[in-house]
C-alpha cells in the first residue's frame, strides 16, 4: 500500500482477501520480521542522537534514550560509532540550547514516521479483510489477532506511542466476530430450545436442588418476563419427588 494510495492498492487488498487465514497471518509476521531491522537502526540512529545532543538523558526514564534502545533492542554500541558520537557531541556543544532540543525533537520525530508508517500500511492489509475475517472460525482469527499483537508489540516498543490506526481496526473487528459468534449461538440455542419438548419428571430432590439453583441463576431480570419456580411434589418414594 502506498501512503496516498495508489494503482496497485486495490490490487493488494484483492489478493489479501483471497488469502486463507493461515496464509495471511505468515505475511503479518514475515512483514514484521523483515522490518525488524530497519526499526533497530532507526532506534540506534534516534539514541544517538540524543546520546550527541546531550538532551533528556537521565531526565525522563520512560522516553529517555536509554529505554528506547531497551524496547527495540538495540545491539551494544559499536567503538566507532561510539568515535562518531564523540566527535558529534563536541560539535553539538557549540549549538544553543534551543537548537539542541530541536534537533533531539528531529531525531524523536523520524523514528516516529517509521512506526507510523509501518503500522498504516498494515492497518491497510488488516482493514481489506473486514468482510472475510467476520465470518472466519474463532481459533482462526484468535490466530490472526495474535499476530497483528505481535506486530503491535514491536511498532509500539519503538515508538513509545500507541499505533491508533492498526489498533482501531483489530478492534472493530475483534468485536464483528465476537458480536456475529454470539449470534450464531443465539440462533443455535434458540433453535434447540423450540425443539424441545417438555414434560413432568420425578427427580431425587438433590437433583432438583440443582435445577432450581440453575433456574434461579438463568432468570431474566427483567420483570415483565414471568418464569415460573420448579416445584416440588411428594411421591410415596423416599427421598424423591416430581420436578415440574
Amino acid at each position: 500500500f502506498s501512503v496516498n494510495g495508489g494503482a496497485d492498492d486495490a490490487a493488494i487488498a484483492e489478493a489479501c482477501r483471497g488469502m486463507r487465514a493461515a496464509a495471511f497471518d505468515a505475511t503479518i509476521d514475515a512483514i514484521r520480521v523483515a522490518l525488524t531491522p530497519h526499526f533497530t537502526r532507526a532506534a540506534a540512529v534516534a539514541a544517538s542522537a540524543r546520546r550527541a545532543l546531550r538532551v533528556g538523558v537521565g531526565a525522563d526514564p520512560e522516553n529517555g534514550p536509554d529505554s528506547l534502545a531497551a524496547a527495540t533492542s538495540v545491539p551494544e554500541i559499536p567503538e566507532q560509532v561510539k568515535a562518531m558520537e564523540t566527535i558529534a557531541s563536541a560539535a553539538a556543544a557549540a549549538l544553543p540550547a534551543t537548537e539542541r532540543v530541536t534537533a533531539a525533537a528531529a531525531a524523536a520525530d523520524a523514528l516516529l514516521l517509521v512506526a507510523d508508517a509501518a503500522q498504516g500500511r498494515v492497518s491497510k492489509l488488516v482493514g481489506a479483510r473486514d468482510a472475510v475475517h467476520a465470518r472466519l472460525e474463532l481459533g482462526a482469527f484468535v490466530s490472526t489477532s495474535r499476530a497483528v499483537d505481535r506486530f503491535l508489540a514491536l511498532a509500539e516498543g519503538l515508538s513509545g506511542r500507541r499505533c491508533l490506526s492498526l489498533r482501531a481496526s483489530a478492534t472493530a473487528q475483534r468485536r464483528a466476530v465476537l458480536a456475529a459468534a454470539h449470534a450464531r449461538f443465539v440462533a443455535s440455542l434458540g433453535a434447540a430450545l423450540d425443539a424441545e419438548t417438555w414434560a413432568p419428571k420425578r427427580a431425587a430432590r438433590r437433583y432438583q436442588a440443582v435445577l432450581n439453583a440453575l433456574a434461579d441463576a438463568g432468570r431474566d431480570p427483567d420483570p415483565r418476563v414471568e418464569i415460573p419456580t420448579p416445584v416440588v411434589v411428594e411421591d410415596e418414594e423416599e427421598g424423591s419427588g416430581s420436578a415440574r
